[in-house]
Order: C-alpha cells, then structure tokens, then sequence
C-alpha cells in the first residue's frame, strides 16, 4: 500500500542564487486571495531634512515583497512563533 508521509520536509537547492537582504520594518496587508509581506530598510541615522514635516514619514527602500496565499501565511506565523520561543529559551 503506498502511503503518503503525514509531513513533508522541503530542503532548498538553489540558496547561493537569492542573496540575503536585511530589514528593520515591514508592513503586511492583506486581501480576500492572499498576504503580503513587505519588508522595509529604514536608515537609523535619518537626517532630520529627509523626515517629510508635514506627515512625520521616514523614508524606507523596500528590499523583498512576499505574497502568501492564506494557508501558507497561517504555516508561516506558526513556524515563525515556534522559532521565537525555541530562541526565547536560548537565550533566556
């Protein structure tokens, strides 16, 4: 009988071909089909001239967007919850 295994692991073959990018903000929104993750690289040492006085904005480049359909977002924030406790333990 050929049964499928209850879980699946994914292993990634090609990770030297998407350089990491760092991010300090994001911003996600949603619709009825699918999230969106976008994260953000927001300078720390913004001058002063470059804070829009009008509406306090700070400018940021986006670096990744992220779309996930519904399931995927809810498998992303458990694993992403279970990750943050197993390093909340770690370091104490």
């Amino acid at each position: 009988m050929n049964e499928k295994p209850s879980q699946v692991s994914v292993r990634t073959i090609n990770r030297e071909d998407f350089p990491s990018v760092y991010s300090n903000n994001h911003i996600i929104t949603f619709n009825p089909y699918e999230f969106t993750i976008e994260f953000n690289m927001v300078d720390g040492l913004v001058a002063a001239d470059r804070i829009n006085s009008s509406s306090g904005e700070i400018p940021a480049k986006t670096v990744a967007k992220v779309a996930l359909s519904h399931r995927a977002m809810e498998e992303f924030v458990s694993t992403v919850n279970k990750v943050f406790e197993d390093y909340k333990k770690m370091r104490g």
